[in-house]
């Protein structure tokens, strides 16, 4: 249900940057925005996931002032951030837990809409933007764990890249050009750490891009509601702010919650303890395991014989 907003300035200043630059105007009509009166807390998880972003990309631009990208120093400048960096070992472990936290949400948010058929009419652009954006989570998380550069990152990046040599049984030659363009050379090294923490910075500000258009796509079309029938009457909404605006601070309020305590009490439980090893291109650990939000891609991957399948 799309929505026009009555907002009219009221001082000179207010009609002149509104003719300009309508910032005012876009914030009302956020906060009027029409919302259907039936939504469940499973709706609460694009605010979330909005916040999550946001502490991804503040925690990580600070990290990037002490991270050093280089094979040979890279493990050692993160240890020194937890030890020697003021408060370094609580923004690293927001960071960590963050993109656990981050895939979480973000995965609760897509199986709602595909409970629900939020991909249907009129929402396919918003889901596609949805799909662009997981993707692009997927891209930015990979190269994120890559850059302790641990014996599970080496050989995580080592073992994902070397997917694309699979191309070469379509065109011979293509896969391995591919897999050398990935790594800047012949092996997975300094130019593949490098590469790997400029485009792990920039991806987070490619998916805020995204995200803006996802939202814009949502206030163009409207929510969808547990009913999947669209609402047609205005007395089946109620205003964005402050009902739906309240909804989300308190689900956001249990979120930040569980996301504390395994900040402070558990950081390391959701990761796996070989990374905690500098990176070995000589001993290839035990197991080659992903972080728990890539494990069932894996087993797909792992499943299938011939990866172009």
């Amino acid at each position: 249900m799309s929505h026009q907003s009555n907002y009219q300035p009221t001082t000179a200043f207010g009609r002149w940057i509104d003719q300009r630059l309508p910032l005012p105007r876009t914030s009302a009509e956020f906060l009027t925005f029409p919302t259907p009166r039936n939504l469940s807390y499973l709706w609460t998880f694009g605010g979330i996931l909005t916040f999550c972003l946001m502490v991804q990309i503040v925690t990580g631009v600070v990290l990037a002032m002490h991270y050093v990208p280089h094979e040979s120093l890279a493990f050692d400048s993160i240890e020194y951030l937890r030890r020697d960096v003021n408060y370094g070992w609580l923004i690293q472990n927001i960071h960590m837990v963050g993109g656990s936290m981050f895939f979480a949400a973000v995965y609760i948010h897509t199986f709602r809409g595909l409970y629900y058929g939020s991909y249907k009419a009129p929402r396919e652009v918003l889901w596609m933007l949805g799909v662009l954006i997981l993707l692009l989570m997927m891209a930015t998380a990979f190269m994120g764990y890559v850059l302790p550069w641990g014996q599970m990152s080496f050989w995580a990046a080592t073992v994902i890249t070397n997917l694309f040599s699979s191309v070469d049984s379509i065109i011979p030659g293509l896969g391995t050009k591919i897999v050398q363009l990935l790594w800047g050379g012949y092996a997975v090294g300094n130019a593949t750490l490098k590469r790997f923490y400029s485009l792990h910075y920039l991806l987070p500000f490619v998916i805020a891009g995204v995200v803006f258009l996802h939202i814009w796509a949502l206030h163009v079309v409207g929510n969808n509601n547990p009913t999947g029938i669209p609402i047609k009457q205005s007395s089946d909404t109620v205003p964005f702010a402050p009902f739906m605006a309240l909804k989300d601070s308190f689900a956001l309020a249990v979120f930040t919650l569980v996301f504390a305590w395994f900040v402070f009490f558990a950081p390391y439980y959701l990761g796996h303890p070989d990374n905690s090893i500098p990176a070995n291109p000589l001993q290839t650990p035990p197991h080659i395991v992903p972080e728990w939000y890539f494990l069932p891609y894996y087993a797909i991957l792992r499943a299938i014989p011939s990866k172009l399948l």
